[in-house]
């Protein structure tokens, strides 16, 4: 297993959709949302997200990448404390084409998810 980074994961995400034409919506938390807001030193050795579309598919396809997935439907309630309404609202797009569409969540939503 290696070090997933920010644009890998944009790479093969973009790489998931074009091949199965399926539209995703992905929300980037953990390290992965942490690259985006500028600590490039923090490494990761997984995806953790909120998805939106095929999840089963995309989990199978990071598998065979050797990259491990938390994944699911709603992040809402994954820590100690659930995610206040309207966390989907805040979210800010990083990356978007025909049929994926990759966000991260504001700053203060992404403090209440760890």
């Amino acid at each position: 297993m290696s070090d997933v980074e920010l644009e890998k994961i944009k790479g093969l995400l973009r790489e998931f959709t074009a091949e199965r034409k399926c539209r995703l919506h992905v929300i980037l938390i953990g390290g992965l949302a942490v690259q985006y807001y500028g600590i490039q030193d923090r490494t990761t050795i997984d995806i953790d997200a909120e998805v939106r579309g095929d999840i089963e598919g995309l989990f199978n396809y990071l598998k065979s990448k050797n990259i491990p997935g938390d994944i699911s439907e709603d992040i809402s309630r994954w820590s100690v404390i659930s995610m206040p309404p309207g966390y989907r609202d805040r979210i800010t797009s990083i990356y978007k084409d025909s049929f994926l569409e990759i966000s991260v969540l504001h700053p203060l939503d992404f403090i209440i998810s760890k």
